[in-house]
């Protein structure tokens, strides 16, 4: 095993786990599940090797290898029914592992070869290292002491090992490239064997921990397997769970059931052995454990994680349509931006769409989603609508957007309108007008109003060069907004929301199609913010409840507007005239500019070196040049401050 994950006091666990091991003094094995107990002693311990920190310690561990080495061996030669066959617990049904061992005649390093084959591919090994070909394994095994260069003769092409059907080798450009995975058959004997479950974990968080193998061991399954292979194999066995998440996904189980009052086993308790599956591989989407959007989270990865062969995979796919358990029971969704009615009748578009756990699941679960939407930046609103210096009518039209968007079930349920329309139950306002004049502001203090935190859309993380990608980020970034209960904020929606009649390829006009139909169908808050409302397309009129226009502030409103974002700890030499500079005529946004080049340019009146906290003080001439230079009147000078060592304007 690598050692380069190694940590203080690695060793000294694996050296506890080792001495736990030997301390048993049964003479066979009982289960498969025991021998694999042993086996992982004895490469936890090999990659601990490099975290000693002595001679002693090195020393105890090359004698521990030595003695689990020969322990192994010897159980497994005992656990054979035909040399010991008045042993009770040598029975084949439960020790296949060692049976395949004695029927096959392999040497001892062939069986530990196999071993370590099984517990990379049953994710029973910390590093959950992937194991394609010889080289990989070779670098596994490395710290344990197998001979290497025996290793590669076991596992060659025309070795005892693949020549008894427990391994399938393919030839490579050289020997160490050879692909080595374990043969179906083999591993669903593993599978049906009884046995104790080798994991074990007092908190959820552990438990959760825990899943991290699952996951790894369901992207070794997915990694190794093309669609097109997968659909021409041969197999049929719809109701098998492969080996790569199944032994992960009993022993998990066997688990979570020793602790019946959490959430988490009371859901998956109720569950069919492939519903569960699916709901513990969406379980490690949302804990994190890989990315968001690997394809072990389409349709054909999750039903080719969780089934064997072409018949297997139509009958997961059932699992995920609008009428499986999963689905009407609220625990999984889709999430990929493909329309619903041919999610439900296409498999073709169905293996492709990503599906995730629902809200409601991981409440249920008591799990905690640890990805946020990379297509936003989801934060607190902190603006309050008070503070905001806005025009009446804006200000009353956003009053009466407040009334709708606190209590729309007052409309859509007691006055009956959600059951004659549909859809466009959310509220969804298009912010107009020229920069600056508070239309971000505005939306973040609707959120603040609202109590609920804000989803910026970052159109660099949105857009994707990836045909249909895009599309996918657009749902995303919806479901994440509805999910966390949050305002989506489209600033500059024209970016997005551009008349299709100016597109120049398709894909240009299945992205807008897509906004829209999300838009209609989204039941929150949703605002959109544009200075160019002439470039949107016209299929988004009907879909906006409410067009607010920001007008640029009268010099009575920018007057106040200085007064507001002066702080009254800023050194001031001089009381400014806010109604001169309210009649320069600049906006929100310029204003606050204005007033942090005025602040900049008397920290450095005095000169390269200065102090800024010692006699410096902002006049009336500082935030006067600053206002002229933001209105255009004139140009700044020197480092841009607009503002000339003696007070006067550059």
């Amino acid at each position: 095993m690598s050692n380069d994950s190694s940590k203080p006091g690695e060793f000294i666990r694996a050296s506890a786990i080792a001495d736990s091991w030997l301390a048993d003094t049964s003479t066979d094995f009982q289960s498969n599940d025991q021998i694999f107990s042993g086996g992982r002693a004895l490469y936890q311990l090999a990659a601990a090797l490099s975290s000693c920190t002595n001679r002693g310690q090195y020393q105890k561990a090359e004698a521990q290898l030595a003695a689990i080495r020969t322990r192994l061996h010897e159980r497994l030669q005992n656990t054979n029914p035909h040399t010991n066959p008045t042993n009770p617990h040598t029975n084949p049904a439960n020790t296949t592992f060692a049976q395949a061992c004695h029927a096959n005649s392999l040497t001892p390093l062939e069986c530990e070869t196999l071993l370590i084959l099984v517990l990379s591919s049953f994710g029973l090994l910390d590093n959950n290292r992937p194991i394609h070909d010889i080289d990989d394994l070779q670098k596994l095994i490395r710290p344990s002491g197998v001979d290497p260069f025996g290793v590669m003769s076991a596992l060659a092409s025309g070795s005892k090992l693949a020549q008894s059907g427990l391994l399938q080798v393919s030839e490579g450009n050289r020997p160490l490239d050879a692909t080595i995975r374990l043969s179906e058959k083999f591993t669903r004997s593993l599978w049906d064997s009884p046995g104790p479950a080798l994991w074990h974990f007092e908190t959820r968080q552990q438990a959760h921990d825990q899943l991290r193998r699952i996951a790894q061991a369901g992207r070794k399954q997915i990694e190794r397997t093309e669609e097109d292979e997968f659909l021409d194999a041969d197999e049929d066995h719809p109701e098998v769970v492969p080996y790569s998440v199944g032994i992960p996904i009993q022993n998990f189980y066997s688990a979570v059931k020793e602790h019946p009052q959490w959430p988490l086993t009371q859901t998956l308790q109720k569950l069919e052995p492939q519903d569960r599956a699916i709901v513990l591989l969406l379980m490690s989407k949302e804990l994190g454990h890989l990315p968001q959007d690997h394809r072990m989270f389409n349709g054909f990865g999750i039903a080719s994680t969780v089934s064997v062969g072409p018949a297997g995979l139509r009958h997961v796919l059932t699992k995920l349509r609008k009428g499986s358990t999963l689905r009407t029971e609220n625990l999984i969704r889709p999430c990929g931006g493909m329309p619903p009615g041919v999610l439900e009748e296409d498999d073709a578009i169905l293996r492709e769409a990503e599906f995730e756990l629902t809200s409601t699941c991981r409440k249920a679960l008591g799990i905690q989603r640890q990805w946020r939407c990379r297509s936003g930046n989801l934060r607190k609103a902190n603006t309050q609508l008070q503070n905001l210096i806005l025009h009446e009518e804006v200000t009353t039209a956003l009053a009466h957007a407040l009334e709708y968007a606190k209590r729309p079930e007052r409309l859509l349920d007691d006055w009956g309108l959600r059951a004659m329309i549909p859809y466009g139950h959310g509220t969804t306002m298009l912010f107009t007008g020229p920069p600056g004049v508070g239309k971000t502001a505005a939306a973040e203090a609707f959120a603040r109003e609202l109590d609920k935190p804000i989803l910026v859309i970052d159109y660099s993380a949105l857009q994707s060069c990836w045909v249909g990608e895009t599309e996918k980020n657009v749902v995303r970034a919806f479901r994440e907004a509805a999910d966390e209960d949050a305002v989506l904020f489209f600033d500059e929606a024209d970016a997005v929301f551009y008349n299709r009649d100016s597109a120049v390829r398709n894909w240009e006009v299945s992205e807008v199609n897509v906004l829209l139909k999300e838009v209609e169908a989204f039941a929150g808050v949703c605002i959109l913010a544009t200075n160019r409302d002439t470039v949107l397309d016209p299929a988004l009129e009907r879909r906006i409840g409410r067009r607010i226009r920001f007008a640029p502030p009268t010099p009575a409103m920018s007057a106040q507007i200085w007064q507001k974002l002066i702080p009254p700890n800023l050194p001031l030499l001089g009381k400014p005239d806010f109604a001169q500079l309210g009649a320069v005529g600049l906006t929100g946004g310029q204003i606050k500019n204005a007033v942090l080049n005025a602040a900049r340019a008397a920290a450095c009146r005095g000169g390269e070196g200065a102090d800024v906290g010692e006699g410096a003080g902002v006049m009336m001439e500082d935030f006067s040049a600053a206002a002229e230079i933001e209105a255009g009147r004139v140009e700044s000078g020197g480092i841009g401050f607009g503002v000339k060592s003696n007070g006067g304007t550059s």
